[in-house]
């Protein structure tokens, strides 16, 4: 009987845990579905949920039921899905930022942030077509003379 008695304050303590942990995360898709000016009904419609299944998660009496839903609820949203797997109690471990995914060759921060600077440049809407080529040119020119340069000094 007391062996009983402990299974069912474990289950009961994890039902409060679940429920707890439920109305955490239904709190933060609701605030992110408001952020973002979706209604409970279009955000459900482009989930592939009914409103009533959506309400009921973000109300915290039901969990998300699947990683794809999670998966495209961020990718909808616009939101980085480590902050749910946090949430959730999990853990993401990024491999690297994106210049490192993009550019496998960088070795150092100094190359990270010169890139960082330069696509922040090149992507802001205050350069002309006309500064895009000259940048591009001047780029071309400067690792044409980067790579004479190596190649001298791999020269005996």
């Amino acid at each position: 009987m007391e062996k009983e008695l402990n299974t069912n304050e474990n289950e009961d303590r994890r039902e409060e845990v679940v429920t707890e942990r439920a109305r955490i995360i239904g709190d933060a898709m609701r605030k992110d579905r408001k952020n973002a000016r979706y209604t409970i009904r279009e955000m459900a419609d482009l989930l592939g949920l009914s409103a009533t299944h959506l309400n009921r998660m973000e109300n915290g009496y039901r969990l998300l039921d699947s990683i794809e839903t999670l998966i495209r609820f961020c990718e909808i949203l616009d939101v980085p899905i480590d902050t749910y797997l946090r949430l959730c109690g999990m853990t993401y471990k990024d491999s690297g930022t994106a210049v490192s995914k993009a550019f496998p060759a960088v070795k150092s921060q100094d190359q990270e942030n010169a890139i960082t600077a330069f696509a922040q440049t090149i992507t802001s809407r205050i350069l002309t077509a006309d500064d895009l080529a000259q940048i591009l040119d001047n780029v071309t020119a400067y690792a044409d003379f980067c790579a004479g340069r190596n190649k001298k000094k791999e020269s005996p």
